[in-house]
């Protein structure tokens, strides 16, 4: 699959993209709607658990930086670096040094360039901006940032481990808020709402 089978897949819909917040816990298939659904990093975990019936997409930007097509990159360090999705399409940053080598063997599986995709500036962008940026590319009319809980609440910048079902505080957390401005700018340009799940919903 190339990067333009997704331009305009999902022309009016609604994305709802899952980010590794705290409440990241507490996600329910009750809290999606229709839609394309995409997954940050380990996040496609929980998702694909959920049994939703929309189209889920894997973005995971940050592989373990080898640059080898083999599956020694998902696993170094003791670090889960790049998670093997159920089914959903796996959607992978192809430039040197992030994941075009990972999962070699993974269909479907579509490959983005931020600079050339996206319109970014730097091919070093966070994988919440470009979600943003995939999604207004799929030609959604609205965004819900479900369990993106730093971008509504500043003192929050733990993130959820998937593996050990807890939030805790991580480097990656310290990213996170300096990014906010550029993502609520980005946010700004279309319809949008954040979903902060508390607890199972009846």
């Amino acid at each position: 699959m190339k990067f333009s089978d997704l331009i305009g897949r999902h022309k009016g819909e609604q994305a709802w993209i899952v980010g590794k917040g705290p409440s990241l816990g507490y996600l329910r298939k009750e809290h999606f709607g229709a839609g394309p659904v995409i997954a940050l990093n380990q996040a496609v975990l929980i998702v694909e658990r959920l049994g939703i019936t929309s189209p889920i997409y894997s973005l995971q930007k940050d592989g373990c930086g080898l640059k080898a097509p083999h599956e020694q990159c998902l696993l170094r360090d003791g670090m889960d670096w790049m998670i093997r999705p159920k089914g959903a399409t796996l959607i992978l940053q192809e430039n040197p040094g992030y994941s075009r080598h990972c999962l070699a063997d993974y269909e479907p599986k579509v490959f983005v360039n931020p600079v050339r995709d996206l319109n970014f500036q730097d091919q070093q962008t966070m994988a919440v901006r470009m979600s943003i940026a995939i999604a207004k590319k799929m030609g959604c009319s609205s965004i819900a940032m479900l369990c993106c809980d730093s971008l509504s609440n500043d003192k929050i910048i733990e993130t959820f481990d998937v593996h050990q079902d807890k939030a805790e505080r991580t480097t990656a957390g310290n990213h996170y808020l300096p990014a906010k401005r550029h993502v609520l700018r980005e946010l700004s340009e279309m319809k949008h709402i954040f979903v902060i799940p508390k607890e199972a919903m009846s």
